[in-house]
């Protein structure tokens, strides 16, 4: 029910796309502290990025990622949840990486599990991947949602975490 408008249609686009493109897939988590322009919805949040995406070349692909936040519990019970379809460019430079994204993200925003507001909004970002070898990276990334909960606030996350490509 939450993640409705977009779970369904872009995990079908993955897996149609897997056969055609498998030496491509990437799988990847990434975490770290958000900033909301507006701090009447968050204060100090953390959040998480679980991904699945295809790298169609060497330069474009796409990622779907279920992503989610939390306000820090001891000062407030306030999360966002959604999901995330976004396009990448990607400009490799040996062992190094850096990459823009911009898509669409499915929200919800939830204060003690009360459901308080949704949408879908715009969303984009740009990073640096660290190539150990063709299988694994790490990845360092800000990613911007645009117009979120009932303030329509714009959040800034800040993440690290690993990334595992498929041969």
């Amino acid at each position: 029910m939450l993640y409705r408008n977009l779970l369904i249609p872009c995990l079908i686009f993955v897996l149609m796309s897997a056969p055609v493109m498998a030496g491509n897939i990437t799988l990847g988590y990434t975490s770290g502290p958000a900033k909301a322009d507006d701090s009447s919805l968050f204060e100090d949040p953390a959040g998480y990025y679980l991904f699945i995406g295809n790298q169609t070349d060497y330069l474009l692909g796409f990622e779907f990622a279920i992503l989610g936040m939390i306000e820090n519990p001891v000062y407030s019970n306030t999360g966002l949840g959604g999901t995330s379809l976004t396009a990448t460019a990607t400009l490799p430079l040996g062992m190094v990486s850096l990459f823009v994204r911009a898509g669409m993200a499915d929200w919800a925003v939830f204060e003690n599990d009360v459901l308080i507001d949704d949408g879908t909004t715009a969303t984009y970002g740009a990073g640096l991947g660290f190539h150990f070898n063709k299988n694994w990276a790490l990845r360092l990334e800000q990613q911007r949602f645009t117009k979120i909960g009932p303030t329509e606030t714009d959040i800034a996350h800040t993440r690290f975490g690993v990334v595992y490509t498929f041969d």
